[in-house]
């Protein structure tokens, strides 16, 4: 670890040293000053910020909740590296999360959010031809992509309540920093957004949850794929084709899939069925077979 590049204003007794601390560390792992895998030691920190070592375990824990580092064994941790496969595991979460929590809408999707979504519509589009404005910001078109997209995801999975939402906000943060630490790099993937979009206009003006979550569903997984093969031009994410197989039959209803791994011993298959309930609810009823 580059300690030397460590020195900060944050001291003992400083109601924002935790704060600083975080600022800190984190501005310089997206600096490229501290790459993957690298250690951290909490004493060297505190050392090094001439802070106590609780400020310092506060700033580590925030950047653990961001997903920038793993903890260790003795009281170390370490700056996450990323894998095609850690990458494959977050965009099937996504693609299952985000399909239930829009079939979770079902019956709840108002005139008001239909025009909400033909706006988010509306702005990807405009951006996949290619232009639209910058928005004041000096920001590329992938990362303009991005930003749409998920305002197009949180207006469609607004009904699905706050523990959903926060759980796919949470997964879409993670594959934020993923995409910004591959930056660094020079290796992130371009963001497509291919032409799904009509249907899932008129999906929305039917009102049809059941439709979108599967529209978006094939979305997820086609820019996931390209995201996965970019990084690793010869893994095959297979995982994610599972996922995206099971959300778009679990969003129907009713699915038949394999036992993953013993999950239920005895058994080799499972009937997953699905239903909608008041108040935001799903219930899930899985049947051995």
């Amino acid at each position: 670890m580059h300690m030397d590049t460590l020195n900060t204003s944050a001291s003992v007794g400083s109601r924002d040293s935790s704060m600083a601390v975080y600022r800190r560390i984190r501005k310089m792992i997206f600096a490229g000053k501290l790459g993957a895998g690298e250690a951290l030691s909490q004493v060297q920190l505190a050392q090094e910020f001439d802070t106590s070592r609780g400020p310092v375990r506060e700033a580590l824990r925030m950047l653990q909740r961001e997903g920038l580092i793993e903890a260790e064994a003795n009281q170390r941790v370490r700056i996450v590296s990323f894998s095609a496969s850690d990458l494959e595991q977050l965009c099937a979460m996504l693609a299952l999360n985000a399909a239930m929590a829009i079939r979770m809408g079902e019956g709840r999707f108002t005139a008001a959010d239909v025009a909400t979504i033909e706006r988010a519509i509306d702005r990807i589009e405009t951006l996949g031809a290619g232009t639209g404005d910058n928005d004041g910001r000096a920001m590329g078109i992938d990362e303009r992509r991005r930003i749409a997209f998920r305002r197009l995801l949180t207006v469609l999975c607004r009904h699905s309540g706050a523990h959903v939402k926060q759980l796919i906000n949470d997964i879409l943060d993670r594959l934020a920093v993923v995409r910004q630490l591959y930056t660094l790099s020079g290796s992130s993937p371009p963001y497509p957004l291919a032409n799904r979009f009509p249907e899932l206009r008129e999906a929305a003006l039917r009102q049809d949850a059941v439709a979108m979550a599967q529209i978006i569903v094939d979305k997820i997984a086609e820019i996931s794929r390209k995201a996965v093969i970019f990084l690793a031009d010869h893994y095959r994410p297979d995982m994610l084709d599972t996922y995206v197989v099971g959300a778009r039959a679990a969003v129907a209803g009713e699915l038949s899939a394999a036992s993953p791994n013993g999950a239920m011993e005895g058994y080799d298959t499972m009937t997953i069925k699905v239903r909608a309930l008041p108040g935001s609810r799903l219930e899930c009823v899985v049947t051995p077979s």
